[in-house]
């Protein structure tokens, strides 16, 4: 995997990977940024995030879960001194459907956590991640 960013003006940036795939980065005004991309500590909640769902989605979909639809809500609190690292981050899948099987999303969510998930392991090695799954019936 190979990535470049690029300075676009003051702190905002343009990552680009290797595949031509493109993301605008930036912060806040008042940190010298225009407020107009991702942060790059939320970017690494996004990628925590995606990655677990794109797991848990194939799994559940392997074991033919019957949903309609799957999120995840994930959020992270920052140690108060420099570096400014997660400490612990929560992650809330909500799956939506007529009847879904609550013990296979288990299945695949801990697979996702424990196994399948890079990023879930290498933040895991500094903050404490837990998580949640709400089942929201529709009929």
């Amino acid at each position: 995997m190979e990535i470049e960013i690029k300075k676009v003006d003051g702190l905002k940036l343009i990552g680009k990977d290797d595949s031509g795939h493109e993301i605008i980065i930036d912060t806040k005004k008042e940190l010298g940024g225009h407020d107009s991309g991702i942060s790059p500590m939320k970017l690494l909640l996004l990628s925590l995030g995606s990655c677990t769902l794109m797991d848990v989605i194939s799994l559940c979909d392997k074991m033919r879960v019957d949903y309609d639809d799957i999120e995840v809500q994930v959020k992270g609190e920052r140690r108060d001194k420099h570096p400014k690292i997660f400490k612990s981050i929560e992650i809330k899948y909500v799956v939506y459907g007529n009847d879904p099987d609550e013990s296979k999303i288990k299945k695949a969510i801990d697979l996702s956590s424990k196994k399948y998930c890079s990023i879930h392991t290498m933040l895991g090695k500094s903050a404490a991640i837990s998580s949640s799954l709400e089942i929201i019936k529709r009929k």
